[in-house]
């Protein structure tokens, strides 16, 4: 059932592919190709268990194509790390706009010009809803992955528009590694083996969790200041008292 539901992905990747292709084509018809910054992206990663829904890589990796035939030359390939919140610090750096301080985010451009680039030593996820509340926060660097889990759970809550799928079906629950969870990357990149009570990684742990607190209050997380109440709540509060 997985197989099936791996070559069903491929077809859509297929009618995506082709869907693309069109839009390429009226921007060459419009003669609007070389004055247009193309950027293609997801909101999150597969939609298979264990990766949307999740702050998992298969979850967090998300595509990102930028075509910019005027500025940029194409079939670059980069490794390395951005987050979606530098799209907008490098659009408007491309366009020569001031970016304001209070956009999160840095401008990639350098890497499209092809020029030095100082990478990003993290980036930042996070869920708070999705079907239900279950808020979670990580921070990942190019060689570990450190998760918090804001409720307790024992296990990865599988988003309802992928739970009758194949996949979902054949690996059933997936269980989760209690309240925090420490991967490192190198050696793991299935993220399998929790390493929280590693005696060994004691000091990449305290310094994750560290710099993720210090993210989550720049941004003013409001998971700072206690549960975040549920989109339902007021409807549900309101019907009562109505």
């Amino acid at each position: 059932e997985t197989r099936d539901e791996l070559r069903k992905m491929q077809g859509l990747i297929r009618r995506f592919d082709t869907g693309l292709g069109q839009l390429l084509d009226i921007l060459d018809e419009r003669d609007l190709r070389d004055n247009t910054i193309l950027v293609v992206t997801t909101d999150h990663g597969i939609a298979f268990p264990r990766a949307k829904g999740t702050l998992f890589d298969p979850g967090i990796a998300t595509m990102l194509f930028v075509r910019w035939p005027q500025r940029c030359g194409g079939g670059l390939r980069r490794e390395e790390m951005v987050s979606n919140v530098d799209i907008l610090p490098t659009l408007l750096d491309a366009i020569g706009v001031p970016c304001p301080d209070r956009v999160q985010g840095q401008s990639f451009l350098p890497l499209l010009d092809g020029k030095p680039y100082a990478e990003r030593s993290e980036v930042f996820a996070e869920k708070t809803f999705h079907d239900c509340y279950d808020p979670m926060r990580c921070i990942r660097t190019k060689n570990h992955k450190y998760i918090c889990y804001f409720e307790k759970s024992a296990l990865h809550r599988v988003p309802g528009d992928i739970l009758g799928g194949g996949a979902s079906r054949e690996l059933g629950l997936l269980h989760r590694d209690g309240g925090e969870a420490l991967y490192d990357l190198t050696s793991d990149p299935g993220e399998t083996a929790n390493l929280v009570n590693d005696s060994d990684s004691r000091e990449t742990l305290a310094d994750l969790r560290c710099r993720l607190l210090q993210w989550m209050r720049e941004t003013g997380d409001p998971l700072l200041t206690g549960p975040i109440a549920s989109p339902f709540y007021a409807k549900a509060l309101k019907r009562l008292q109505e």
